[in-house]
């Protein structure tokens, strides 16, 4: 499944692409490119969507550019929604580990580097 919902800031859908795979397995959400405000909406679909599924929820954050507090707030929210379920990121780059770090989200997130 993959929500393309133009930004309502920008009128694009330039910069970030949230697609998300609901696997036997669990739900992969996966984010691309720059995760700001122009994927605000996108993320909040698929937040609700991956909560619904009952599944664990892994997010795909290998081709990530640039993280601000939009992609954060979803994190955040997503880890709420599916608790006690908790949340994998898959993969963060240097920029996404380091703003984890910050925000002491890596406290509540399970992380997958390999």
């Amino acid at each position: 499944m993959s929500a393309t919902v133009l930004c309502q800031r920008c009128g694009t859908n330039d910069g970030g692409q949230v697609t998300t795979d609901d696997t036997t397995g669990g739900t992969v959400i996966v984010l691309h490119g720059d995760i700001d405000a122009c994927t605000g909406r996108q993320l909040q679909v698929l937040r609700a969507e991956a909560a619904a599924t009952g599944h664990p929820v892994t997010v795909d954050v290998t081709a990530v550019s640039f993280m601000d507090c939009t992609g954060v707030s979803f994190l955040i929210t997503l880890t709420k929604d599916i608790a006690p379920r908790r949340v994998t990121v898959l993969r963060p780059t240097p920029q996404v580990a380091s703003l984890l770090a910050i925000t002491q989200l890596a406290r509540i997130l399970d992380s997958v580097i390999d």
